[in-house]
């Protein structure tokens, strides 16, 4: 499967492609288009009615039959007339993103620099940028996107995002249903996942401040592991883990190895963690590994290749733990 994602090829479509990032990226689903082809738009292509600081442009280029130069030229004047006349008519705007399907380019991000100023910050989304985005919401935004790009769902798979977050709050009533259930029987992915996000789980603070501090303060890719007994609420604490990481805006995935996977599930997750996390600094936290011990070996082999900065947080009952050192699973780890 190819996953290079080539530039989009219709304006309006383009548009809603920067809008539906902006959704999630600052957790504010208000984000809308504005106006309407013919209309003026005083330099901008959506906005926020929730947030008036916030505003986006976005300029799609051919970029086959024009040099890069003249594209850099045009999109520096560009930038500059839309960013004036924004800035004049919304005065209240602090955030700016000039969005293009032009590549990431220096001299127009040092242009946005240079146009910026203090309260009103100018940004440039080439489209290195913007695909990375997407695939940071892959799941969300490739189906309306990118049709053709068939992503078979991973059982036992879950990207968290800030909008992953979101949606899995509920209201008082529901909340209230969540924790019966979860101090009833806890051992559903799903079901846990729910409670961490609606905060109905007693935090372990001392081991959960710990975890990140490790990560936070290790520069080498690393594996951390959780090991204890049954009913210490492993799954709980590295769901809460993936979700406070997720919540700093990083690329989080959380993976169940009780569910078989097969090697092109294997494959498809790995090219889903190298487009998805790119230079950033990621999480795959992976509960259960003894379930599925020659899918984690692979997963330890090949993680590093393709994401040099996802650091790996793994949960696991002592006696599995010792098991898998015995049988020799992770050698690759500990050498």
């Amino acid at each position: 499967m190819d996953y290079q994602l080539p530039p989009l090829k219709d304006e309006y479509q383009f548009e809603k492609l920067i809008r539906d990032i902006l959704r999630r990226e600052l957790n504010d689903p208000s984000i809308e288009c504005f106006g309407r082809r013919g209309q003026k738009q005083f330099g901008l292509d959506g906005f926020s009615p929730r947030d008036s600081e916030i505003s986006f442009q976005c300029k799609l280029k051919d970029v086959s039959h024009q040099t890069n130069q003249v594209l850099v030229d045009a999109l520096k004047k560009e930038m500059q007339e839309s960013a004036s006349q924004a800035k004049q008519y919304f005065e209240h705007l602090q955030r700016f993103v000039f969005a293009s399907t032009f590549k990431n380019d220096s001299h127009l991000q040092l242009q946005a620099q240079a146009l910026s100023s203090e309260g009103f910050s100018i940004e440039y989304w080439g489209w290195d940028t913007i695909s990375e985005k997407i695939w940071q919401y892959a799941s969300d935004l490739l189906p309306d996107y990118y049709p053709y790009l068939t992503i078979e769902p991973i059982w036992g798979l879950r990207q968290v995002s800030r909008s992953s977050i979101e949606q899995a709050q509920k209201g008082e009533e529901e909340r209230q249903k969540l924790a019966f259930e979860y101090y009833r029987i806890n051992d559903r992915d799903d079901l846990v996942f729910r409670v961490v996000c609606n905060d109905l789980d007693i935090r372990n603070g001392a081991v959960a401040d710990e975890i990140h501090g490790r990560l936070n303060s290790m520069v080498q890719q690393q594996v951390l592991w959780l090991v204890a007994n049954g009913g210490f609420g492993k799954t709980t604490l590295l769901n809460r883990i993936a979700v406070e990481t997720a919540r700093e805006g990083k690329p989080v995935f959380l993976l169940n190895l009780e569910n078989n996977l097969r090697n092109e599930d294997i494959k498809q997750l790995l090219s889903l963690v190298k487009f998805t996390v790119g230079k950033d600094k990621g999480l795959l936290c992976i509960d259960n590994p003894a379930s599925g011990p020659e899918a984690f070996e692979t997963l330890l082999k090949h993680i590093p290749a393709v994401g040099e900065h996802v650091d790996i947080v793994v949960a696991e009952r002592g006696h599995r733990f010792n098991y898998m050192q015995q049988s020799g699973v992770l050698v690759h780890f500990h050498g």
